[in-house]
């Protein structure tokens, strides 16, 4: 599968390196945490489960 080699421990360090090159050691956290971010909201957009939904607001406080 394509999904398994891309995530191999070497590629994923790999990819922070060159992330760090580009970013820069002052915005790599921030663009790290606003990727969380996105990847919690479009988790919590396409979860049907109100639960997931009020503990994402509770969050947000």
């Amino acid at each position: 599968m394509i999904v398994s080699d891309i995530l191999q421990p070497t590629h994923l360090l790999l990819i922070l390196v060159v992330a760090l090159v580009v970013l820069g050691p002052q915005r790599l956290p921030e663009a790290a945490r606003s990727i969380g971010r996105g990847m919690h909201d479009l988790k919590r957009a396409m979860s049907d489960d109100p639960q997931v939904e009020r503990r994402g607001m509770h969050d947000m406080r």
